[in-house]
C-alpha cells in the first residue's frame, strides 16, 4: 500500500528528535556543493532557476537548522529542504 493511501501522520516528537540528530550542512551538502562563508555556508539554489545561478542565493545555517533562499524565498528545515529537491527533480522527469 503506498503511503499516501495510508494517510499516516508522523509525531511531532519524532520529527523534532530527528532533526536534531541530524546536520542540516551534511543534507544539503550531499545534494549541492556548500562554501564556509564565516558561521555559514552558501550555495547556488537548486530551487530556482535553470542552475546558472551567478552568485550563490542559498544561505544554511547550521546553529538553527535551517536553510533560507534570497532569490525565490524556499526556506525551513532539513525535512522540507528534502522535500523540495525531491519533487524538483520528480517534476524533471514527470515521476
Amino acid at each position: 500500500m503506498a503511503y499516501k493511501e495510508l494517510n499516516m501522520s508522523i509525531p511531532s516528537s519524532f520529527i523534532d528528535r530527528l532533526l536534531t540528530s541530524v546536520s542540516i550542512v551534511d543534507i544539503i551538502n550531499r545534494r549541492v556543493q556548500l562554501e564556509r562563508t564565516g558561521g555559514r555556508y552558501k550555495a547556488k539554489c537548486p530551487f530556482h532557476g535553470d542552475g546558472n545561478e551567478k552568485t550563490p542565493s542559498l544561505v544554511v545555517y547550521e546553529e538553527t537548522g535551517s536553510y533560507h533562499c534570497f532569490a525565490c524565498k524556499a526556506s525551513g528545515n532539513a525535512i522540507h529542504f528534502l522535500r523540495e529537491y525531491v519533487s524538483v527533480f520528480r517534476n524533471m522527469f514527470n515521476y
